[in-house]
């Protein structure tokens, strides 16, 4: 949330798990004037969907390449574990994805 971020540090919403509801320390936002934007895929156009893919392979897509950027993983379940794995999502106490493995050596 908005306690991690710097000053002029921006936090971007795409869609929610837990709800539409938050609570913001908006002193906080304020006094290092952060920037929240939100948006959602789902309600996009198909051109605009493709748009979103092709620049995020264009632009990230290198930087996970390299490892430069990586992505932040909770935890990883074998298919059969996927009941455990959505208990654990449900939660709400994930700390980034959970990734569902097919086969084995995940």
């Amino acid at each position: 949330g908005v306690q991690a971020l710097g000053p002029r540090g921006r936090l971007m919403c795409i869609g929610t798990l837990a709800g539409g509801s938050a609570t913001l320390d908006l002193r906080r936002i304020l006094t290092r004037r952060l920037t929240i934007r939100g948006t959602v895929l789902r309600s996009r156009t198909l051109e605009e969907k493709i748009a979103a893919t092709e620049a995020f392979d264009r632009d990230v897509g290198p930087l996970l390449g390299a490892g430069t950027v990586r992505p932040v993983i909770d935890g990883v379940y074998q298919l059969e574990q996927a009941a455990r794995a959505y208990d654990r999502l449900e939660s709400g106490d994930t700390i980034g994805k959970l990734v569902l493995a097919l086969g084995t050596g995940a």
